[in-house]
């Protein structure tokens, strides 16, 4: 049985990224936010479930399944007929073949979500290195509230085979299940629904802050410093420095222009 999908109890999530002023900015003045779909992330696993190893009753019941959802109010002689071809392809090709065709069909079908991931806290070394380009990008601050809300936290661990007979498995448990090579990123993330639109808006007062990291140059800092101020409501801006005597990141706010 899969677990419940858990909403995270942070009161801010945090996106990691490198100093692309061209993507900031939509971000910072106009409050929109870009969803990727799976193959613009980085692990090949992406919303490609691995399927269970059905038997043959299994995949016949699916597929026939399958035809009636998406073929409603035919005669009962072309279900009949289907039916038989149905059956005799399965006896015919076999589990594996099947399967692995079924796997391609519903990977296919996926790549149409869209997912924006974040992380839990602001201060993950290995996240400034990797995503915010060894600490001369960023670290966006979101309050958990709003469009927010709907973010639900990655389960780390052994992946579950996806079993599409299992009507306890059809939700959409496995976009939020990788395995432990991933946990460093203490991810949570919003999944919006196949054929969403690429660009989401959200409330100005929902980005609540953004962390710039210690070797971001400061001519893009001054970029970002002028926009952070001419916003409504001003978007506070602290730098990450890391305290080599306390082995931490330390957020010092930059003085407040008048």
């Amino acid at each position: 049985m899969n677990k419940p999908l858990l909403r995270p109890v942070e009161s801010h999530l945090y996106k990691y990224a490198s100093c692309n002023l061209d993507r900031l900015k939509p971000i910072v003045t106009r409050g929109e936010l870009y969803f990727p779909t799976p193959i613009q992330l980085n692990d090949p696993a992406e919303a490609k479930p691995r399927l269970a190893k059905l038997p043959l009753e299994k995949i016949f019941s699916f597929l026939y399944d399958m035809f009636i959802i998406n073929n409603p109010g035919l005669s009962s002689e072309v279900y009949q007929r289907t039916k038989a071809q149905i059956e005799h392809n399965v006896t015919r090709f076999g589990s594996l073949v099947l399967l692995k065709e079924m796997s391609r069909a519903l990977h296919t079908e996926l790549e149409a979500l869209r997912i924006y991931s974040m992380s839990k806290r602001p201060d993950n070394m290995a996240l400034w290195a990797k995503y915010a380009d060894y600490h001369t990008g960023y670290c966006l601050e979101f309050s958990n509230s709003g469009l927010f809300a709907a973010a639900r936290e990655v389960g780390y661990g052994d992946v579950v085979d996806f079993d599409p007979t299992d009507t306890e498995q059809i939700n959409a448990y496995f976009l939020f299940q990788k395995t432990l090579d991933w946990q460093t990123e203490e991810e949570v993330r919003l999944v919006a629904p196949r054929g969403s639109e690429p660009i989401v808006q959200f409330g100005p007062n929902l980005l609540t802050r953004i962390i710039v990291g210690q070797r971001m140059p400061d001519a893009e800092i001054n970029v970002i410093r002028k926009w952070s101020n001419l916003r409504s409501p001003k978007l506070s801006m602290v730098r990450a420095e890391y305290d080599a005597f306390e082995h931490k990141l330390n957020f010092i706010p930059f003085p407040t222009k008048n």
